[in-house]
């Protein structure tokens, strides 16, 4: 037994001795770089990225090429011609060439990349050998602030042309006023900026030209009093542009597509906006250029927040916005030389709100019928627009102004809205007949009436919220189909005579009248324009000074609405004849 053990141990000895001692025989075919980098003097390292027959090796921009040694690895008996550590400028491509033991050759190519340098902290330069230290560092990337210029005092950079390989600066571009350049051509490779803010009066400073700049994640704003150019040509994305330039003449924002906001004010010399690749913005305001003649955005079809286009004294011509289709609001006001709205109309499919105020010369009609409204429509002391065209529905409130302008005698022609929330026409001295249009039929809310209207008619309505209509000398209200006010119905009026209400079964509040003593109404004498009602909840007739009929009221008494609670003292008061609760059940309409 012990015998074959021995045996078996000298064999499996024998067996892990030969494997031990095997290896893969050489053969010569080898022909790889394993291994590459280059070398400072210094000592610092770059290793190379090996991938098929290209090495790549990235170097930071401020590293020199020409003073650079070869570290490298090759397979096993394999040379590599030529010797690489006879190369010391790298500042192009070399070729080399690895060929194994049995000659077989492979090629390498190396490639030195450039790579941006970071700087992971704010600058600020206040002197010119700021400028000159920061410059030595060649840097192309600030993670931080860059503040040119001391934020008060005296001048303290007269140049900043040592800049020119900055790239990026990731926060804020502060420049101060106490820079005394007269260009920024040092930031001519800028491409982007997290905000870019030039604020104040600059001794020499006129122009903004950054031939290479992109993007502002945050703000562009410039305010100065001297600035007369801004060249910005391939600048596309903005978070917010906000200008305040009095003597801007030229503005190059032409590869502009997006932003939040543009705010171009008090740029007195500009005659031309011109943003034509601009297709999508939150706000878009421009106002107090007085030289300004026309705006130009041909590509531009959405407004996320606001249009503003206001007080521009010169501004002729909207032709060019033409393909927005949606806009939040809409507000053009106080431009006196502008002749149209169609082209701001023309594609536009959904509105939140539009206000349109003070644009004297605008004659032709205003053609909303398209347009979805959600919210108000608003058009104030704009006396010559010749008709108002709107969709079935308005989401909020129509409004018309004609500014207590007594030579408005007729009302710009309205039509299509069905249904809305408010109707309102006031400060109307001159209108003396006015007729709603024969489409509307609901106002959810209130209907105002204010001038120096005598008649007030409206086919079709049907419903409404609140009807108020101010006018000293009206004397004619109709509604003939009327069914139903939910809220208020305000009849006052001191030579307030015809009322037709036929179809009217149901009022919240019910006021008629005049308002005290010395301002009564003159004219009626019964209530038989109330002859359907059969609901009300509460009801105030007074001052009406040859009231004596209340028959009309019949059905609203048998219908037990009117009850000792809305009707009392305090409510039927200062009439020809004001009958208690107990003689309307005991059938005394009529005065004795």
């Amino acid at each position: 037994m012990k015998y074959n053990q021995s045996i078996v141990w000298i064999m499996l000895s024998a067996l892990f001795t030969f494997t031990a001692c095997e290896k893969d025989p050489f053969n010569g075919t080898d022909n790889y770089m394993l291994e590459f980098a280059l070398q400072t003097a210094e000592g610092e390292t770059f290793n190379g990225d090996i991938s098929d027959h290209l090495i790549q090796i990235n170097i930071p921009s401020n590293r020199e090429t020409d003073q650079l040694t070869a570290k490298y690895t090759v397979s096993e008996m394999a040379t590599v011609s030529p010797n690489p550590e006879t190369v010391k400028d790298w500042s192009s491509e070399q070729t080399f060439t690895v060929t194994s033991y049995n000659g077989t050759p492979r090629p390498y190519t190396v490639k030195v990349m450039k790579t941006d340098v970071i700087m992971s902290e704010s600058v600020y330069l206040r002197t010119d050998e700021d400028v000159a230290a920061f410059a030595a560092k060649e840097i192309n990337i600030v993670n931080g602030n860059l503040i040119i210029g001391a934020p008060a005092g005296t001048d303290s950079i007269s140049n900043i042309d040592a800049l020119t390989g900055l790239k990026e600066v990731r926060y804020q571009i502060i420049i101060n006023t106490t820079y005394k350049g007269i260009d920024l051509n040092g930031l001519r490779n800028l491409q982007k900026a997290g905000s870019l803010s030039i604020q104040g009066t600059f001794k020499q400073l006129t122009k903004i030209e950054l031939p290479a700049l992109e993007n502002i994640q945050s703000v562009l704003s410039i305010s100065s009093e001297e600035i007369t150019d801004i060249l910005l040509p391939q600048f596309n994305t903005a978070g917010n542009i906000r200008f305040i330039l009095p003597k801007l003449e030229q503005l190059n924002l032409e590869q502009l597509t997006s932003t939040k906001e543009v705010n171009i004010r008090s740029a007195n010399r500009l005659k031309t906006i011109h943003l034509p690749s601009l297709v999508k913005a939150n706000l878009l305001h421009i106002e107090k250029c007085n030289t300004l003649e026309s705006i130009q955005l041909p590509s531009l079809m959405n407004v996320e927040e606001t249009l503003r286009i206001v007080h521009n004294s010169s501004l002729t011509d909207l032709s060019c916005i033409n393909k927005i289709e949606n806009a939040q609001r809409i507000e053009i006001s106080s431009c006196p030389q502008l002749t149209s709205l169609k082209p701001v109309f023309g594609m536009l499919k959904t509105l939140g709100d539009l206000s349109v105020s003070d644009l004297p010369q605008i004659k032709d009609e205003l053609d909303l019928s398209h347009v979805s409204i959600h919210g108000s429509v608003r058009i104030i002391r704009c006396l010559h627009v010749s008709a108002i065209l709107l969709p079935e529905k308005i989401g909020d409130t129509f409004e018309l102004n004609l500014a207590s302008d007594e030579s408005q005698t007729v009302l710009p022609h309205i039509t299509g809205v069905a249904e809305c929330q408010n109707f309102q026409i006031s400060n109307a001295p001159g209108i003396k007949e006015m007729v709603l249009p024969s489409s509307l039929k609901k106002i959810a809310k209130r209907l105002y009436l204010n001038g120096g209207i005598l008649s007030v008619s409206g086919e079709n309505l049907q419903e409404a919220g609140d009807i108020r209509i101010s006018s000293n000398n009206l004397a004619s209200i109709s509604f003939p189909n009327l069914t139903k006010v939910t809220d208020k119905l305000s009849l006052f009026g001191k030579y307030l005579e015809t009322i037709r209400l036929s179809k009217l079964t149901s009022v919240g509040e019910l006021e008629i009248g005049g308002s005290y003593s010395g301002w009564q109404n003159e004219k009626l004498t019964n209530l038989d324009f109330l002859s359907s009602l059969t609901s009300v909840e509460t009801l105030e007739i007074k001052f009406c000074k040859f009231l004596t009929d209340y028959s009309g009221l019949t059905k609203a008494v048998e219908s037990g609405s009117i009850t000792e609670k809305n009707w009392h003292a305090g409510s039927v008061h200062d009439n020809a004849y004001n009958p208690t609760y107990e003689d309307l059940k005991a059938g005394r309409y009529v005065k004795p």
